[in-house]
């Protein structure tokens, strides 16, 4: 970021520093020698951003066709994250969102997610079909085990109350990896494409 860019936000720098670096949770303000105060400002100005990015309102009139619409859709919820989060997208009969929810937020290699939860939520908002999202940090988005295990159950808990299981998609800084396009088989069948 432009350090004339924060001096209109009252940080003052001697250095321009990459946005995507001065926003990350991984910054390291001792690199750039800044002090205390420099430091606990760039925390708020990254908190912030990090907290308007989670709040953006939905486009409602948007019908999800496909991964990349999902992905688009979700991977500002993730920007700047050291820590993995789960999140999902809430779809009426026509594939368009009807809510977005955080589920969970986790440590550096995992977070919880709790099925019920998630079911509830799908329930409260009459939700005919579910898109379930979570980061990975190290910027790798490829599925571990317990990626695979989850959307397993996933599918399971959603089958049980008629609640299209469309996709599970894990974002990374610049990739993301759907579940849906690598497995067309059942996923497919709860995406109207």
């Amino acid at each position: 970021m432009k350090k004339e860019l924060l001096r209109k936000l009252g940080i003052k720098l001697n250095v321009d520093i990459p946005i995507t670096e001065l926003l990350s949770e991984n910054f390291n303000a001792a690199y750039h020698s800044l002090d205390r105060r420099q430091t606990e400002q760039i925390h708020i100005l990254r908190n912030i951003v990090t907290e308007y990015n989670q709040n953006i309102p939905i486009d409602t009139s948007k019908q999800i066709k496909g991964s990349q619409d999902a992905a688009a859709m979700l991977k500002n919820l993730y920007k700047g994250l050291a820590h993995e989060e789960c999140w999902i997208l809430l779809l009426n009969k026509n594939n368009k969102v009807i809510a977005k929810e955080q589920m969970s937020k986790g440590g550096m290699s995992s977070t919880a997610i709790d099925m019920k939860l998630i079911i509830r939520k799908a329930l409260e908002h009459y939700a005919a079909g579910i898109i379930m999202s979570h980061n990975h940090p190290s910027g790798d988005p490829t599925p571990s085990d317990s990626d695979i295990d989850m959307t397993k159950l996933l599918r399971k808990a959603c089958s049980v109350f008629d609640i299209s299981c469309i996709d599970h998609i894990i974002i990374s800084e610049y990739k993301y990896y759907s579940f849906a396009d690598e497995e067309t088989t059942s996923f497919q069948k709860g995406l109207n494409v």
